[in-house]
């Protein structure tokens, strides 16, 4: 293949992705692109372990009402030091805010944790989009890192998620259909958004340049979070 692929390269793919998804309004185009920026800066990557982490941040991150809220100190750093552990006990069927989420298996939390532009995460969405795009990524998650991919799951996300919240503005809808985001990633979507509406980088009449997939292949990049493509 072509390597890993740059943020450029990225932010064609997912242009690309847009068209070929029939997005049309500009300003949902404009939304999706920030939405993307916002939680990945167009970069590969799985969600990390929160070893590194102090507890007020990961209760800060989860929210004061998760299973974070009152565990003590002590519990949290033992759980926190095993990442498969934690995204087990985070993603897991035995977490009332994510049961029928699919994660039923020892191991499910950390191996469908989120991935890609949005961050996939729970075994229903990797079947659903999987089966969606006609590619095993119950048996292959890593494939969510695939850009090409990738880019196709995330404008599919947040076109099933933007009909759960009608009537609302094209960034409002976008934004919220996939989930709640912290205020610093909150804000690198809307000033994304101003910019993209500003430039038209987007924008129907956008054609992308994949030029670069004929150099060898298509683009196929697996990385890990610990190495995000720069």
């Amino acid at each position: 293949g072509t390597g890993p692929t740059t943020v450029g390269q990225n932010q064609q793919l997912f242009l690309q992705a847009m068209t070929d998804l029939g997005v049309t309004d500009p300003k949902v185009r404009a939304a999706m692109a920030a939405s993307a920026e916002g939680e990945s800066g167009f970069k590969m990557q799985s969600e990390i372990g929160y070893e590194n982490t102090s507890n007020a941040n990961i209760r800060k991150s989860f929210g004061a009402g998760s299973i974070f809220g009152k565990m003590p100190d002590d519990e949290l750093t033992k759980l926190k030091a095993d990442p498969v552990q934690f995204f087990d006990y985070v993603y897991g069927d035995k977490n009332p805010a994510f049961k029928g989420y699919g994660n039923d298996q020892p191991g499910d939390g950390y191996k469908y944790r989120g991935r890609g532009f949005i961050g996939i995460t729970f075994k229903t969405n990797y079947k659903k989009y999987g089966e969606k795009l006609g590619v095993d990524l119950v048996g292959n998650p890593d494939l969510a890192n695939d850009p090409k991919i990738a880019a196709k799951i995330a404008v599919l996300m947040m076109l099933d998620g933007m009909k759960k919240n009608p009537g609302m503005d094209p960034y409002t809808q976008v934004a919220r259909s996939i989930g709640n985001s912290n205020e610093v990633t909150e804000q690198r979507k809307k000033d994304a958004y101003a910019r993209n509406m500003q430039t038209g980088e987007y924008g129907t009449e956008k054609v992308a340049d994949l030029s670069f997939m004929n150099k060898g292949g298509s683009a196929i990049q697996t990385a890990s979070a610990e190495a995000p493509i720069q």
